[in-house]
């Protein structure tokens, strides 16, 4: 269901939704992000994230009115397309640290949409809405990133990661995470993310 199919040259990103018959014997859905390469005799996948759709979450994409932004001032990275992905990556996760709206309203492309943990998709407007929240300052003591890899296909590039974060009331979990940003024009910008509990919130030991 709600499959959605984006084409960059011989890339190609999958996001939908499909049905599982769970062990307590209820069917649940799950919502799920497929990267596609074409290698000359057919399409061979090359990643593939999923997160189980909460049941008050909905099928279709969730939209919103863009908050206000000002138009971003700070620093693009420079260097060789490695470095300055690795430099997004770590400007994505400061952004999210200080709700910096106007970060990803530069940096996010107009067709991007993000998966979050609940099995939600949501466009950019609805991204942006999300972003300018004060999360970080408000519930997250410590939002580490670790195994950071980036892969390249051409004009698109997969950046996989992972959070061990800590909440201000104690609790531990960790998050995974899929960005997916396409080179165009000379410059990189997101087209998609999709976050999974690796570890659900639980107090340690």
């Amino acid at each position: 269901d709600a499959v959605r199919v984006r084409v960059y040259g011989d890339v190609a990103v999958t996001h939908a939704v499909f049905e599982a018959l769970a062990a307590d014997g209820k069917v649940r859905k799950v919502r799920y992000t497929d990267v596609y390469v074409w290698e000359g005799a057919g399409w061979h996948l090359v990643s593939g994230q999923n997160s189980l759709l909460q049941p008050q979450v909905p099928v279709t994409l969730q939209s919103a009115v863009e908050p206000p932004q000002v138009t971003f001032d700070g620093h693009e990275p420079t260097g060789t397309d490695l470095e300055v992905l690795r430099a997004l990556n770590a400007g994505y996760v400061q952004a999210f640290r200080n709700a910096d709206v106007d970060w990803y309203a530069a940096h996010l492309a107009p067709e991007y949409v993000v998966v979050s943990s609940d099995g939600s998709i949501k466009d950019r407007a609805a991204a942006l809405h999300d972003f300018a929240r004060p999360v970080f300052a408000e519930h997250i003591q410590s939002f580490p990133v670790d195994k950071v890899q980036i892969r390249r296909f051409g004009d698109v590039a997969l950046i996989h990661a992972e959070n061990d974060f800590v909440m201000k009331d104690g609790r531990v979990g960790v998050n995974r995470y899929t960005d997916i940003w396409h080179k165009s024009d000379g410059k990189w910008r997101c087209i998609a993310a999709h976050i999974t509990t690796h570890k659900a919130l639980a107090l340690p030991g």
